[in-house]
């Protein structure tokens, strides 16, 4: 998929996105090696963003998680462990609903008393 996506033309946002296949294919083994992604005003002028892949079971679709913040004084590589600790979070909340056919919704919830029951 990636060799077919650098086979086209790339886009180029700003001056600062990579438009180049061989520096595309570079950063994307970087980001592979280092297991975030960061972008600097590659799409945006004064932002920069950094991603993390969320751990997922093999048969699910790939998912990640990311912040995008103002390029000034951004310390992306900071952040990276944090978002890893959310993902691995986010993941783990996914495992335990794996077979839940509508996650989030209250099963089994307990019935109102009358004292907390609302009036009306």
């Amino acid at each position: 998929m990636i060799e077919a996506y650098c086979q086209r033309p790339l886009p180029r946002y700003t001056r600062h996105t990579i438009s180049e296949r061989g520096t595309l294919l570079r950063e994307l083994d970087a980001t592979t090696g280092r297991v975030y992604a960061l972008t600097n005003e590659e799409m945006t002028l004064v932002s920069c963003s950094v991603a993390v892949p969320v751990p997922r079971p093999v048969a699910t679709p790939a998912v990640s998680l990311g912040v995008v913040v103002h390029s000034v004084r951004a310390d992306l590589p900071r952040l990276a462990p944090r978002l890893s600790t959310a993902a691995e979070g986010i993941a783990s909340k996914l495992r335990e609903t794996a077979d839940d056919p509508a996650p989030g919704f209250l099963h089994n919830m307990p019935a109102l008393s009358a004292r907390t029951r609302p009036r009306g």
